[in-house]
């Protein structure tokens, strides 16, 4: 009997502590625009939502890099954006606001604008501060993407400075690799997985902008296929990779990106005889990547071409 009575009280206050914190992110749902003055509307997955013009406390859970390189230091963001290599030198000072994202953490961070991939918990955030949903890969391409994290938080010159500055590095590297390049030669993206192989197009990361769109390399017939279908990963058994491999392979491993540990998939399959079958593998256009490949925005994208171009490159020099 006592321990139900325990119980209960337990959950009763669980609920006031919910009611509580619910008060407060309407108070503050109310008052974010205001407190930035000047504010506009912009259309999101969610509908018309009214965001300050100027904003100063961003918090977000994976356009972090994004927001960075538009010009603006978020106040909170996920781990998974906090560990990103290309900007670890400037994030010194950004919450963790936890995966998934606690609404207690961005209360206390009292946001003015709230920008998600995810729209877990959008309810209870979207009373703390003005909340944008922008799906991953919903923009059609990366530039789409980025594009619309700029109109949300207001800096569109400078998204159309950087797009027109890596159009050139990319034009550059083409020209670079171009001596090196046969005609209908193939460039795939794989990645390992919990014993699994997956197929990866031009919009899931993974380097998938670079290589099929800022290089202009052309996936294999079948994966071509499947990006014009709107398809962006594919599940492959071992036995079907004749199918779908390409001249060249880029393998990224999920052991490695969660982990950083030794991608031990890979070794694995290196022992596989489907696997040494391939034509790619024969002629060592085998690439294996590292999990930053994982991360698709300015600061990503700029490395990843001058790696990919390096990788190729040196591909052609054994």
């Amino acid at each position: 009997m006592l321990h139900k009575q325990t119980q209960m009280i337990a959950s009763i206050f669980s609920l006031l502590m919910l009611l509580v914190l619910t008060a407060c992110g309407q108070q503050a749902g109310s008052t974010a625009p205001a407190a930035g003055s000047e504010t506009r509307t912009v259309q999101t997955a969610k509908g018309e939502v009214t965001v300050p013009v100027h904003p100063k406390r961003i918090v977000t859970d994976l356009y972090l890099a994004d927001v960075l390189a538009l010009g603006i230091k978020p106040v909170g963001a996920n781990e998974w954006s906090l560990r990103n290599p290309y900007i670890k030198e400037q994030i010194e000072g950004i919450e963790d606001i936890g995966a998934p994202i606690s609404v207690e953490k961005v209360l206390a961070l009292k946001p003015d604008l709230i920008i998600l991939q995810s729209d877990e918990n959008y309810e209870k955030l979207s009373m703390i501060a003005p909340t944008v949903v922008i799906p991953y890969a919903s923009e059609g391409d990366f530039y789409g993407e980025l594009r619309k994290i700029a109109d949300v938080i207001g800096q569109q010159e400078k998204t159309e400075e950087w797009i027109a500055s890596f159009e050139q590095k990319a034009a550059e590297a083409r020209k670079q690799i171009e001596p090196l390049v046969a005609e209908g030669e193939t460039f795939g993206l794989y990645e390992l997985a919990d014993g699994k192989v997956w197929m990866f197009g031009d919009n899931w990361g993974r380097g998938g902008q670079v290589l099929y769109k800022a290089l202009q390399l052309s996936p294999p017939p079948i994966m071509r296929e499947l990006i014009s279908q709107g398809t962006q990963y594919k599940e492959l058994a071992i036995e079907s990779l004749p199918e779908y491999a390409a001249d060249n392979m880029f393998v990224t491993t999920y052991s490695a990106a969660s982990k950083g540990s030794a991608p031990d998939s890979f070794a694995d399959l290196q022992t596989n005889p489907v696997w040494n079958s391939l034509d790619a593998v024969k002629q060592k256009r085998v690439f294996l990547m590292d999990f930053a490949m994982y991360y698709a925005d300015p600061y990503a994208l700029e490395s990843q071409l001058q790696l990919m171009v390096q990788k190729i490159t040196e591909s052609h020099q054994h």
